[in-house]
């Protein structure tokens, strides 16, 4: 009986260590993304920021 409990146990903290690692695994690509999608958005501001000023400063050429 005690052998039944201590496998059973054993079997239980597997299945929690299971689930931890594949949460903190799905946990680490979701931020891993999320940061990707942020440095992009940053490319584009910087870009967009970029062409503003090209704009600017042909326009005072102009003048």
């Amino acid at each position: 009986m005690n052998f039944q409990i201590f496998y059973s146990d054993i079997a239980i903290i597997c299945y929690e260590l299971i689930i931890i690692i594949t949460e903190s695994f799905f946990v680490r690509k979701f931020f891993k993304e999320e940061k990707q999608n942020k440095l992009l958005e940053m490319e584009r501001n910087l870009q967009k920021r970029d062409e503003i000023l090209d704009r600017k400063l042909t326009n005072d050429k102009r003048r």
